[in-house]
């Protein structure tokens, strides 16, 4: 191997294992217990794998209620940002969400602008979850013509190192707890799973991280 050659296959070599060291257990991310999350907007996901938010402007939140049937509130978040000149250069810009310097938001909507909502991130860990608003269209048809649409609150879980998302039901929870047969027991016993699957999200991180 000549000089040109090993310089070629340690550069890539090196390149390989930095690769790996952001994507495995070494993401600033999933130190959430020894690392202060930066406040700030990640208009990438890699950049919420990094800690690492592009623009630090200053802004606020606010809160927009969403009623799912007439019992439940859901939370959406709005972000408004305090400088006018950083606002009209991130408008429309794709934004993956942000940091308050204690909880992380995701957007519904990848374009910034002031009608954009934002999902509070309740658990992270390995896998992230969150509660997500959006329409429910039914496929049932009644006598005269199809069902409406309504709202609804969707579970939905994600993997942190591929930002791969599913929703959660009570068979994504058995398959998900399968490799840990007490942690599956203990949820089966459970009356109110539905309520409990980001409490078992958060005791399944314990066990995978």
């Amino acid at each position: 191997m000549n000089k040109s050659s090993l310089y070629i296959f340690v550069t890539l070599s090196v390149i390989i294992l930095s690769n790996i060291s952001v994507t495995g257990q070494k993401l600033p991310i999933m130190a959430t217990d020894t690392i202060k999350l930066k406040r700030g907007i990640y208009m990438s996901y890699d950049e919420f794998l990094r800690n690492n938010p592009s623009s630090e402007v200053g802004f606020k939140i606010e809160e927009k209620i969403r009623m799912y049937e007439t019992w439940y509130k859901h939370v959406q978040y709005v972000l408004i940002i305090n400088d006018e000149g950083e606002s009209k250069v991130l408008k429309n810009k794709s934004v993956w969400g942000f940091c308050d310097g204690n909880n992380v938001y995701i957007a519904g909507v990848r374009g910034l602008t002031s009608k954009t909502v934002f999902e509070k991130i309740i658990v992270v860990g390995k896998l992230c979850a969150y509660e997500k608003w959006g329409f429910m269209n039914s496929t049932m048809y009644t006598g005269t013509g199809p069902a409406s649409s309504s709202n609804s609150v969707s579970k939905i879980a994600f993997e942190i190192q591929t930002g791969e998302e599913f929703k959660l039901y009570k068979k994504k929870m058995y398959e998900l707890l399968a490799p840990y047969p007490d942690l599956l027991a203990q949820y089966k016993k459970e009356k109110k799973k539905t309520i409990l699957y980001f409490d078992y999200i958060k005791l399944l991180n314990k066990q995978i991280s």
